[in-house]
């Protein structure tokens, strides 16, 4: 007899049970048997599911990095504008006026 190689999904029908919700546990369960018996469907079924889980990463990972920017990010930049006050200089870009001579290009390192 093959040993059944789905143990989360055994779980999770024990515990829909448990919590009297037949019709997701009745799907599972067919699910595994299927799966179990032919090698085709299991691996359809492995395929559509990859599909699946990375779709949902990807929209998690926006979700999340949205509301790490959101609730991190913005109040850090807003705190700091507010504490720090703006720039003295109307801009970052300061301008050296520096005479090069050819002296200063022999040696660089």
């Amino acid at each position: 007899m093959k040993k059944l190689s789905r143990p989360p999904l055994i779980v999770i029908t024990i515990f829909l049970v448990y919590k009297e919700k037949i019709y997701p546990a009745l799907i599972i369960l067919l699910l595994i048997l299927i799966a179990e018996l032919s090698q085709t469907v299991d691996r359809l079924l492995e395929k559509i599911f990859e599909r699946l889980i990375i779709f949902i990463g990807k929209i998690n990972n926006f979700i999340v990095l949205s509301i790490f920017y959101y609730l991190i990010f913005t109040p850090y930049a807003f705190f700091y504008r507010w504490f720090r006050g703006k720039n003295q200089l109307p801009s970052s870009y300061v301008d050296n006026h520096i005479e090069l001579k050819a002296e200063d290009f022999e040696k660089q390192w």
